[in-house]
């Protein structure tokens, strides 16, 4: 596709300090959802050129009583409304968990070329935990405005997008994003269920 922000001749060589400064940014942001009451997960997204965080998100399913509130999906609907698509696909995500088969799907349809995670998602990951979203791809169609590929008004009869994959890592302080989980787990989940609210943390990292 010409003139695609993945295409672009870019250094996108980040520095392993680089991912560990930019994880922190995640987990601050995660670490406001805690205080929202929300599960504390939380991304942002990085211009692969110019290294500005050009967007955040936390989760918000609890406030919202929207379960595909993500994160992830927080952070890319409003970079998707402020920049553009174009935006979205000259940008790597850093996110403390590994995002969920959903959102891995999702960023695939947005053509995010880059995902950095902290700890995995063993139950219901997108990137290597359960299934590896991010390795689908399907050169055939051509590609589909955003709205359409993700369900918009249009989506019937519009052409199956084209899916590149997309590159993917974890293990950047990981062991910090499970302390996070592990402290707002064992007060309890707000909104979930009685006899849910106290759950080992292995049954809840997967539904964050």
């Amino acid at each position: 596709m010409a003139g695609d922000a993945r295409d672009a001749p870019v250094d996108h060589a980040f520095a392993e300090s680089d991912d560990v400064s930019f994880m922190r940014e995640a987990l601050d942001v995660a670490r406001g959802a805690m205080e929202q009451g929300e599960v504390p997960v939380g991304c942002i997204l990085v211009d692969r050129s110019t290294r500005e965080v050009v967007a955040r998100g936390a989760n918000d399913t609890n406030r919202s009583r929207n379960g595909t509130r993500h994160c992830e999906l927080v952070a890319t609907d409003a970079l998707l409304q402020d920049r553009g698509l174009e935006a979205i696909r000259g940008c790597r995500l850093y996110v403390t968990l590994e995002p969920c088969i959903m959102c891995a799907g999702a960023l695939q349809l947005l053509g995010v070329p880059e995902v950095v995670f902290g700890a995995p998602n063993a139950r219901f990951g997108g990137c290597g935990g359960v299934f590896s979203v991010h390795e689908i791809c399907s050169p055939v169609g051509s590609e589909a405005p955003a709205g359409a590929a993700l369900g918009g008004a249009d989506h019937r009869d519009a052409p199956r997008p084209a899916l590149r994959g997309f590159s993917c890592r974890g293990g950047v302080l990981g062991d910090e994003a499970v302390g996070l989980l592990r402290d707002f787990y064992a007060e309890g989940n707000p909104n979930a269920p009685e006899e849910k609210r106290h759950r080992p943390l292995a049954n809840q990292v997967a539904a964050a």
